[in-house]
């Protein structure tokens, strides 16, 4: 089945359009595979994309070694 426009959320990083499971009213979001950031988006702001939360991640991995 096609996503609807609604289902979309807008990356707080890149502004880029994803899927977020949570916001989809699926019952499991893909981020949920992912470890969580030490810093995760303020309140007011959306979640970040795959390859946003990928490269957010791996920066923080490097900064806490």
């Amino acid at each position: 089945m096609p996503e609807s426009h609604h289902d979309q959320s807008v990356c707080a990083g890149c502004g880029g359009v994803f899927t977020c499971g949570m916001a989809a009213g699926l019952a499991r979001c893909w981020c949920e595979d992912a470890p969580p950031l030490k810093a995760p988006p303020h309140e007011n702001q959306s979640c970040y994309c795959p390859e946003c939360l990928k490269k957010l991640l791996a920066e923080e991995r490097l900064t806490s070694g």
